[in-house]
């Protein structure tokens, strides 16, 4: 800003004047500052350092030898310059890229227009030009899994301020699915299939096969898929054999600049279950399936099948298939696990008792048998046997309680035993 006066008149200098001081402040911050401008003939000065678009109160005092003269004050405005950095520029990124930003901290004066450009990270060529009087924008027709460079700046009337540039990628196609996918039984050769809506879908594909491996009707058309519009989040899928079993998955799909990018499908579900994800990086997601009956997953080295009383996550890799519950009641399941094998260990260790009992017992008896057969009987001393059927005498008994009475020898024949 440059300041100049006039001549005090000679009526009123009282003598000659030998400088001025040149008082301005900012009226927004309240802070002053003086020049001392020394000889009387000096009636113009620079000012340097001011703050553009800014007020300012300026004030000359002439002086002389013997005293300061009267002050004399005026308000003006600093003329505009070009806009300081913009602030922030943040980003959300599905399939597009959406940029938000704060207008400069020291605008310079009145923001016109903020001016956007952009290419692709790796490319030399010119930038795409744009400009908004929002402080916020659409960039749309970007190329998937790719990296952005985004620059913005802001102007006011003299000119643009500086570029703030910052790198952005768009999604990965292949990682954005619907968040929601279900299969309701319709009839028995009719399914209804209902997802989620994913914005910028162009379509979306339900995938199905059949579950009986050893069916030649599955070997010839029993695998299939229908498409339906981006708009629309439900669709009837019929014309299925009501003796097989089917899965069922979906697919999300993006037109972008005339080509057809493909998500990822879903894990596949038979009627009645109902496939909630959530996406956790650009390259893996947490699937949950809730529902009561059997669902079979398979990845490159493992299958696993499972009945589904709860609700249940899926972490999936490349190499095992997990499911963990998540309902919570994992301490549960395992307490009462913990309290059913202490319960059974009493009786547990009384059958393994009772066992070596009864094993005891029966070695007993066996060993009892054992010694009865080895018994050696001895006989009367009274007979006397041979190892041939043979002729014995039999020596007379006497009696002795009774009168001597002899009784005459008897032969009697002894079997061979």
């Amino acid at each position: 800003m440059t300041v100049s006066w006039d001549e005090v008149p000679c009526n009123g200098r009282n003598g000659p004047i030998t400088g001025y001081y040149l008082t301005y402040t900012n009226i927004t911050s309240n802070t002053s500052y003086t020049v001392n401008i020394t000889g009387g003939d000096n009636r113009m000065y620079n000012l340097t350092g001011l703050i553009p678009y800014t007020n300012y109160t300026v004030s000359i005092i002439p002086y002389n030898y013997n005293m300061n003269g009267p002050a004399r004050q005026e308000i003006q405005l600093t003329d505009e310059s070009i806009p300081g950095l913009i602030s922030d520029l943040y980003t959300r990124a599905p399939t597009e890229i959406n940029i938000i930003w704060n207008p400069p901290t020291i605008p310079n004066g009145i923001i016109t227009v903020y001016e956007i450009r952009y290419r692709e990270s790796t490319s030399t060529g010119p930038y795409n030009i744009t400009n908004t009087t929002n402080t916020y924008y659409s960039i749309v027709g970007l190329i998937p899994n790719t990296t952005y460079t985004i620059g913005v700046r802001a102007y006011t009337s003299i000119g643009p301020g500086e570029w703030i540039d910052r790198e952005y990628a768009t999604a990965q196609i292949f990682a954005i699915v619907s968040q929601y996918f279900s299969i309701i039984k319709f009839s028995s050769t009719a399914v209804i299939a209902v997802w989620s809506s994913v914005p910028g879908a162009s379509h979306y594909t339900v995938y199905y096969e059949s579950t009986s491996s050893s069916s030649r009707k599955k070997r010839q058309a029993e695998t299939g898929m229908r498409v339906f519009p981006g708009d629309t989040t439900e669709g009837l899928i019929g014309g299925l054999d009501p003796n097989l079993s089917y899965l069922f998955s979906i697919s999300t799909s993006f037109n972008v600049n005339g080509i057809i990018y493909e998500g990822e499908r879903t894990r596949p579900i038979p009627p009645g279950l109902i496939l909630t994800s959530t996406i956790v990086s650009s390259t893996s997601s947490v699937i949950s399936v809730t529902g009561s009956s059997t669902i079979s997953y398979s990845t490159e080295t493992t299958t696993m099948t499972t009945a589904l009383t709860t609700a249940l996550t899926t972490v999936s890799t490349t190499a095992t298939t997990v499911l963990v519950n998540n309902g919570g009641n994992t301490g549960v399941i395992v307490g009462l696990s913990v309290a059913l094998i202490v319960s059974l260990v009493p009786a547990i260790i009384i059958i393994i008792i009772l066992v070596l009992a009864l094993y005891l017992k029966r070695t007993n008896i066996n060993q009892k048998r054992k010694s009865d057969n080895d018994i050696v009987m001895e006989c009367s001393p009274a007979y006397a046997t041979t190892k041939s059927k043979t002729l014995s005498t039999v020596e007379p008994v006497y009696d002795t309680a009774g009168p001597k009475t002899t009784i005459t020898p008897t032969q009697y024949e002894i079997p061979v035993s």
